[in-house]
């Protein structure tokens, strides 16, 4: 009886997660859509350039700040508490090395794509939510364990 609601229950939450995330990338495609219409509008080509490079620049540093820790804690059939604080750990010192290295190149960036100055303060703020970002990782590997994927859909159609 017991093996039945729970797997009923999986059966209710993995219904729920793929409508989840098929309505999460919907939505993620359309706002982007009209987000990229509207800041084209909005801002030259030359600031749109810039803020471009910089969120370009921020996807390169978030592919290195993982590293697959999270996919490999995901999949492993029984994950413990030490093993999310070590990944967690790990994870942190990629970011704030990631995070520093990139407050320490900052000019040789905005040199190299020819920024201006006020490319400085968004390649910044973007380092920023590169950095808050990374401690999202271990509640999202949590709720994808649970199959939770409503929860997180949530958090990023708020982000």
């Amino acid at each position: 009886m017991e093996e039945t609601q729970s797997y009923q229950q999986l059966k209710r939450n993995s219904l729920v997660s793929t409508l989840s995330l098929f309505f999460q990338s919907g939505y993620t495609a359309l706002l982007g859509l009209v987000a990229n219409l509207v800041v084209t509008i909005l801002l030259s080509p030359a600031i749109f350039g810039m803020y471009i490079t910089v969120l370009s620049l921020i996807s390169v540093l978030n592919y290195f700040s993982d590293i697959g820790l999270a996919a490999s804690l995901i999949q492993k059939k029984e994950a413990h508490s030490k093993d999310f604080s070590t990944t967690f750990t790990v994870q942190q010192i990629l970011t704030i090395t990631l995070f520093i290295l990139g407050f320490l190149i900052t000019h040789i960036v905005m040199q190299f794509y020819k920024l201006p100055p006020e490319g400085t303060y968004l390649y910044w703020a973007l380092l920023g939510g590169f950095f808050f970002s990374s401690l999202k990782t271990i509640p999202s590997i949590l709720l994808e364990r649970k199959i939770q994927f409503q929860k997180l859909v949530l958090v990023q159609v708020i982000e």
